[in-house]
């Protein structure tokens, strides 16, 4: 059994035996010589999947768990100074089960083609319109920078092919704007379906099986803050899309969009707290997961151990990517909530550049979210 050197504290003149810092095996026990009269060794372990780590060591993004010396040497080729006898047969069927659980195929994944990705996310109205809010911010941001670069360092008149298609351009963003505030129409019914949902209330001094059905506005007073604001949210945005397709007065349109602009805010900043407490519980339970981890590598493993690191192992790697799907959230709402608020406080300061490449950084990041979740979808298919 390899054994590892550690320096006693207290320098030389202590014994082995007398150390607090002595482990019950020796390296003479192995024939290996001592360094020094001051060490004291502690033995790995030789059934262990893992080496010993410290926690300054310890990366559990990178780290895979290493083939156990005792299997390196079961075949004959190879002599080891750890014969199989001296574990007894109990741990040779312990290893031997643990090994199979380890090298265990995994169920295959289907391989998706990226095509095959993009065709299912156009085939909803929410991908079409993460298509099309991408081409409209790429737009915004090319007619920006012409417009600034014409302004400082343009020393010609425009060209007239040049400035038909900048009007186009500008026409193709006024309507790719209105082309998805009318694709996103009736999202309203998604927050009603949840505040209308069939629930009973109990009438009181009548039988427990006796029930009445609760009144549509009394089910909407006692609905969650957030599924009340999205309804809000979907009633006002369809108003102002009306007002704009010239079916509502500009009375009532503009008083809409000013609401809906206020909705979509107050929501944004709901989502962050909500984000932001997923990100803490995540957290936390990456921390656990960690250091449950790392004690069960300074422990002698068995069979319903090496289980469980495999367990906590897969749980590990679906917690960080649970929480990088998360950051992204957070920042794509962090981009939002900009956009948003050069409409809700009027703000006029570096509003174009701020407003566009803020759309922009969200349109990506909430394409990334939608990209990535049709993959997983399609891949979690059967084959």
């Amino acid at each position: 059994m390899s054994s590892i050197s550690v320096l006693h504290p207290l320098g030389g003149g202590a014994s082995d035996q007398d150390s607090s810092f002595s482990y019950p095996y020796s390296s003479s026990e192995y024939g290996h010589e001592r360094s020094g009269s001051s060490s004291a060794t502690f033995a790995l372990n030789p059934a262990s999947s893992r080496p010993p780590s410290t926690a300054a060591s310890l990366n559990l993004r990178t780290r895979t768990p290493r083939t156990s010396i005792i299997g390196n040497f079961t075949d004959g080729v190879n002599k080891s100074p750890f014969d199989m006898s001296t574990y007894g047969e109990a741990n040779e069927k312990e290893e031997a089960s643990s090994e199979t659980n380890e090298l265990a195929p995994t169920k295959p994944t289907k391989s998706v083609r990226t095509i095959e990705i993009w065709k299912e996310i156009f085939l909803t109205s929410t991908g079409r319109d993460k298509a099309l809010k991408l081409i409209q911010y790429s737009i915004r941001v090319y007619l920006l920078f012409h417009l600034r670069s014409s302004k400082y360092f343009r020393r010609q008149p425009q060209k007239p092919w040049e400035a038909d298609m900048i009007a186009g351009l500008q026409k193709a963003y006024s309507g790719l704007s209105l082309s998805r505030k009318c694709m996103i129409m009736f999202n309203w019914l998604n927050p009603l379906a949840t505040v209308s949902a069939p629930e009973s209330l109990s009438t009181s001094g009548e039988g427990k099986g006796k029930t009445r059905p609760q009144p549509l506005l009394r089910k909407i007073l006692h609905s969650p803050p957030p599924v009340l604001l999205d309804l809000l949210c979907g009633i006002s945005d369809d108003l102002a899309t009306f007002y704009k397709l010239g079916l509502v007065p500009r009375r009532i349109g503009v008083r809409a969009e000013s609401l809906a602009d206020w909705c979509w805010f107050a929501g944004t900043l709901v989502d962050l707290v909500e984000v932001g407490v997923e990100l803490s519980i995540i957290g936390g339970a990456i921390t656990e997961i960690e250091s449950r981890l790392y004690s069960e590598t300074m422990t002698i493993p068995s069979l319903g151990t090496t289980a469980g690191q495999a367990t906590d192992e897969k749980e590990l790697v679906r917690l960080r990517r649970q929480q990088y799907w998360s950051k992204v959230q957070r920042l794509k709402l962090l981009m939002d909530l900009i956009f948003v608020s050069y409409d809700v406080f009027h703000l006029k300061r570096y509003s174009d550049i701020m407003k566009t490449f803020s759309g922009l950084a969200s349109a990506v990041l909430s394409s990334m979210k939608l990209y990535d979740k049709h993959h997983t979808t399609l891949s979690r298919s059967v084959v």
